[in-house]
């Protein structure tokens, strides 16, 4: 690769790399949603949410802002979620988002965790590790900028 060319390619992440750390949102400046949170499942497999997360509404706070730290660079780009109806019930599938802001409902499968849980405390972190990944997948879709409430 030229030399002119690997230049250009370090500028350009250079620039992008500062912009982008230097436009980080803090934290008390985020917009935190009011989250209410619905278990449904009252079996087994619907405790076994609440018993691995401890603190879902908490969770689901905090991974908002996380998200919205990796997809906005300013406080003003950020979609304003009010309300986030975070719905854990047995049904097929994993996960699914709906809605618009400012208001989004979220749904997780607690079928889904009990199939993937077998009990061991390694496999509590997993979960964990894996409600977390899920529900980070579910408000990316809250947050990104769409077409129009299409999707």
């Amino acid at each position: 690769m030229p030399y002119s060319i690997r230049i250009l390619i370090l500028i350009c992440f250079t620039t992008y790399s500062f912009s982008y750390v230097s436009g980080q949102i803090k934290h008390s400046d985020f917009h935190v949603p009011k989250i209410e949170f619905i278990n449904l499942d009252s079996t087994a497999k619907g405790s076994l949410y609440q018993d691995i997360t401890k603190n879902p509404k908490k969770i689901i706070q905090d991974n908002c802002f996380e998200v919205c730290k990796v997809l906005y660079r300013n406080i003003e780009e950020i979609p304003n979620v009010e309300v986030i109806k975070y719905t854990v019930s047995d049904y097929k599938g994993v996960s699914a988002k709906s809605g618009v802001p400012p208001e989004i409902s979220i749904s997780f499968s607690s079928g889904y965790l009990g199939k993937q849980f077998n009990g061991a405390e390694q496999d509590s972190i997993r979960m964990y590790n894996e409600i977390v990944g899920v529900l980070t997948h579910e408000l990316t879709h809250a947050y990104q900028l769409d077409d129009g409430g299409r999707y």
